[in-house]
């Protein structure tokens, strides 16, 4: 279905993301007016206004950070006034914004934190950037004393999490078994020897984190251009990070709606419906699935295909 949202026009669009907000037919999806509809789907306007040019102005200063080295600090604000370089790893079309050094109580600060909005629950991912200055081998091909710090402390994140679980959801509700992100080292280190290693390692410790060079987040900025509608952004994740302080103070409203949304009796029969949509064709019946009594009717019909 997400597939099919690019070929649809703005409009349709803003109905689309308003239905997909709201939990995907609460029962007060057909009472909204117009203008309430419109406050739930508002863009950033640092989002609406990107463009291609500008993603690759961005990646170019993103990659001129890398190869000067520059200090953890320095990448670290980069990367936290632009939340799209994590397109991928983040749902941009998901209901969390990205959170900047969201403190684990006195012990422990996460550089980045989200949640995903999966269809089985919230799963929030936590990320550590360490600065490019940073190798994944030493010369004779062993993890490097950086890369083995980082996975240490992944492993303590999720020591913490576990130790101090209902404080933990306090900050992060829903958190069990965080997704964890290091993003350390360098494309160019990659040989036809280490490779195999690297290969290795990261199946190792798949478990419990995913490890990725700092420059899979070009990659990951440059994606963003197949996103772009009308020559500009229209996704609804915030483009710069939101603060610990944010966080603790609580969601976004249409998060808590959803992750409301996703407890609630009703979600089963929603997902149904969606995979049912899905079945038909997203792109050659979109604008049967935008027709509000189809959007709705999940709620009075009972799927019986046994779909999940």
């Amino acid at each position: 279905m997400i597939s099919s949202i690019f070929f649809l026009t703005r409009k349709h669009r803003q109905d689309l993301i308003f239905y997909l907000r709201s939990g995907g037919g609460s029962n007060n999806v057909d009472m909204q007016s117009s203008q309430d509809r419109n406050s739930e789907v508002q863009i950033d306007p640092l989002v609406a206004s990107l463009t291609a040019d500008q993603i690759d102005k961005d990646v170019a200063e993103y990659d001129a950070l890398l190869d000067r080295n520059t200090s953890e600090a320095e990448l670290h604000a980069f990367l936290a006034r632009h939340t799209y370089f994590f397109n991928g790893y983040l749902r941009l079309l998901g209901n969390s914004p990205v959170y900047s050094k969201v403190k684990l109580g006195s012990d422990h600060e996460v550089d980045f934190a989200w949640f995903d909005t999966s269809s089985f629950g919230p799963e929030w991912h936590l990320v550590e950037i360490e600065p490019s200055r940073c190798k994944l081998f030493t010369r004779d091909g062993n993890p490097t004393a950086e890369l083995t710090h980082a996975i240490q402390q992944v492993r303590d994140w999720n020591s913490w999490v576990h130790r101090y679980l209902d404080y933990a959801r306090k900050i992060m509700p829903q958190i069990e078994y965080p997704v964890c992100h290091v993003f350390l080292g360098r494309r160019s280190e990659l040989t036809e020897a280490n490779t195999p290693k690297l290969r290795r390692f990261v199946h190792e410790h798949r478990a419990y984190l995913s490890l990725h060079t700092l420059d899979a987040l070009s990659g990951a900025a440059l994606s963003v251009k197949g996103l772009l509608q009308d020559g500009s952004g229209w996704w609804w994740v915030p483009m710069n990070a939101l603060s610990h302080s944010e966080l603790a103070a609580g969601l976004p409203k249409h998060a808590v709606d959803w992750m409301n949304f996703h407890a609630s009796e009703s979600r089963s029969e929603y997902w149904l419906e969606i995979k049912r949509q899905q079945r038909v064709g997203a792109c050659g019946h979109m604008s049967e699935f935008l027709d509000q009594n189809t959007l709705l009717r999940w709620r009075a019909e009972k799927p019986s295909d046994g779909l999940g």
